[in-house]
């Protein structure tokens, strides 16, 4: 019992340290989730998005899937994930879009991630930028 506590501690502060790392001081129970959501609005279409994404280092060796509104990206196993599946929808709002990112680990049993699923919305949102 003691052990799991202080193996839990453990890695609550580590993934807190990947969190820092990436520019987040400020902890919430959204940003502590491996389930990512960010929403977007950019002037980047859809077309020009996927082209990014395709040429992009952090995601081109990704299989990026396209639907009639939505671009699925399902990122490989490493050594250190065990994968992720990121979804992304997109609404046309007059010149511009918006777009609903979601990153979420393949297996559902994952409880951390360490800010994996976050510095991917921050790539893809530095790629709508």
């Amino acid at each position: 019992l003691v052990f799991g506590i202080f193996m839990s501690i453990i890695l609550i502060e580590l993934h807190k340290a990947s969190l820092k790392k990436l520019g987040i001081s400020d902890f919430t129970d959204e940003n502590l989730q491996s389930n990512q959501t960010k929403s977007i609005t950019s002037s980047i279409s859809r077309d020009q998005l996927i082209e990014k994404l395709a040429a992009d280092p952090y995601f081109n060796k990704s299989k990026i899937h396209t639907h009639k509104r939505t671009i699925e990206i399902i990122m490989p196993v490493s050594w250190k994930s065990f994968g992720e599946t990121i979804t992304i929808s997109n609404q046309p709002s007059g010149t511009r879009q918006t777009y609903q990112l979601n990153s979420a680990p393949k297996t559902k049993t994952t409880l951390g991630d360490f800010g994996k699923n976050t510095s991917k919305l921050i790539q893809i949102e530095k790629l709508l930028i």
